[in-house]
């Protein structure tokens, strides 16, 4: 076993070599990943933010553009009340950049939570400023189609 370790002058240095190698690849590649991912976290945080405001407000259109049409008898209720929208929006609890729930009643500029208020006729949809992020909000009406 030692002649395969060791060269013709009895050293080790392929056992050596190996050591520096895999103490490289244990910590200095690991290193460069992190520092590498982490580069773009107020970015990411922010797309995050955005794309929950974006389909709040998609799902809260499409819910009532489909029961503002004629066959809105089988369809099955609109959400009643602020908690309902937010259940039916954020079904898996996502959670928000800053942490705590991505969706709630009240926005949170901390977190960068959304803020969901509203009944079966009107919702408003808020964001707060959130990093580089400006405050905005959006009023979403239920239309009733003419029978």
């Amino acid at each position: 076993m030692n002649q395969i370790l060791s060269d013709d002058r009895g050293s080790a240095w392929p056992t050596k070599a190996a050591l520096v190698l895999l103490l490289i690849a244990l910590f200095a590649i690991p290193a460069v990943i992190v520092r590498t991912s982490m580069e773009n976290v107020p970015g990411r945080a922010q797309y995050k933010v955005l794309a929950n405001y974006q389909e709040a407000i998609d799902i809260v259109t499409n819910n009532f553009a489909r029961h503002s049409q004629t066959h809105s008898g089988r369809l099955g209720k609109l959400p009643g009340d602020s908690i309902s929208w937010i259940e039916l929006i954020n079904p898996m609890r996502r959670r928000a950049p800053g942490g705590g729930p991505a969706i709630k009643e009240t926005p949170d500029s901390q977190t960068g939570a959304i803020g969901i208020k509203g009944d079966s006729q009107m919702v408003l949809v808020s964001l707060l400023d959130y990093l580089d992020l400006k405050a905005d909000k959006r009023t979403i009406y239920r239309t009733l189609s003419a029978e």
